[in-house]
């Protein structure tokens, strides 16, 4: 029994490795590690048990688990948030990200929902900069209504937005090809400097309620559920590849802004992508930089999924993220305070 318990341990091994590396892999190669990337947190918990089995029978074989959180330590720190306090960086000022998602979980003919949204968006007007994606015509309305920014930038044609409490100088909006995803920048000016901010929506796997339609009791075993799930896996495969070249086109963008940037969005990525290996390399994550636990984003019903952030230049300054949980979308908000660097 302890032979097979030890083979399992080390095949577990090998799939946490392979979903540690797999952000440096191009899904234009290799688009399957997706979802070894997406189980990673998993992986580690089940190395955790493993090990405390090992302690427990004073088995050597405990260096196993030791060693893949040795190896693996930086990918452990994108998942899981170890910093429990903010430093003081001098005068801050705070943005925010939220996926809208159309507000479709909101009933506005019903008062009280448009009460609490009311209430909720309030507390949103306190960012200087917002970042929205998936802002449809009714969710840009209650956004309006309901907040007082004097700036505010909206993408041409599709759903990504930007608002801010200091004047806007520059702006333009980003296409992506074949895409209904999209993104926009804008300079904003704050205190005699400037920050290139950009809001982005990657692409959209738009697979969760066939998903959700495929775990029921009820689909389990039908004819067509296998037809459901074959169409899945080419869905996540194409929107996966998609998303490696729009985060390249970002990146490029990134690198030819003249001012330092600031950037909010729903990535529809793990950490533990090559998405967000391209974005965020040479770049501080407000989620790394200052957060204790898993900090998902998604409202849905996968846990532990962080899909949303908030990146800056390294001449930025980063604390103070917050992750707030609300019923309007199938993301959560995400909150941080940013400052220059001090001279």
């Amino acid at each position: 029994m302890q032979k097979l318990i030890k083979w399992l341990h080390f095949i577990l091994v090998i799939l946490t490795l392979i979903a540690f590396l797999s952000p440096l892999i191009p899904p234009s190669r290799i688009w399957e590690f997706v979802f070894l990337a997406h189980l990673f947190p998993i992986f580690l918990l089940f190395n955790l048990f493993f090990g405390m089995y090992w302690v427990y029978k004073k088995n050597w074989f405990v260096v196993l688990s030791l060693f893949t959180f040795l190896v693996c330590f930086t990918g452990i720190k994108k998942v899981f948030g170890f910093s429990f306090s903010s430093k003081d960086t001098g005068k801050q000022f705070t943005c925010s990200s939220y996926n809208l998602g159309g507000l479709q979980w909101l009933d506005f003919a019903d008062e009280k929902d448009n009460r609490e949204l009311k209430r909720f968006l309030n507390r949103l007007d306190n960012s200087d900069i917002l970042f929205v994606q998936e802002v449809n015509k009714r969710a840009l309305k209650a956004l309006k209504s309901s907040t007082n920014y004097p700036y505010f930038h909206k993408h041409r044609a599709l759903n990504t937005a930007i608002f801010s409490r200091y004047s806007i100088v520059d702006q333009g909006s980003i296409e992506f090809e074949k895409s209904f995803n999209s993104g926009v920048w804008a300079d904003i000016k704050i205190e005699g400097k400037i920050i290139r901010c950009f809001s982005i929506h990657l692409e959209s796997n738009r697979v969760s309620q066939m998903t959700e339609k495929s775990l029921t009791t009820e689909a389990v075993g039908k004819k067509n559920t296998y037809q459901r799930v074959l169409k899945i896996l080419a869905r996540v495969k194409k929107a996966t590849i998609q998303r490696s070249a729009q985060s390249k086109q970002v990146k490029e963008l990134i690198r030819k802004s003249p001012y330092p940037v600031l950037i909010g969005g729903d990535f529809n990525d793990t950490p533990m992508s090559y998405v967000y290996q391209t974005l965020s390399t040479g770049m501080k994550d407000s989620f790394t930089e200052n957060y204790f636990g898993f900090g998902a984003t998604y409202n849905g019903k996968i846990p532990l999924l962080r899909i949303d952030y908030i990146l800056a230049s390294t001449v930025l300054n980063l604390s103070n993220h917050q992750v707030e949980k609300v019923p309007y979308s199938d993301h959560n908000p995400i909150t941080t305070n940013f400052s220059f660097e001090k001279n």
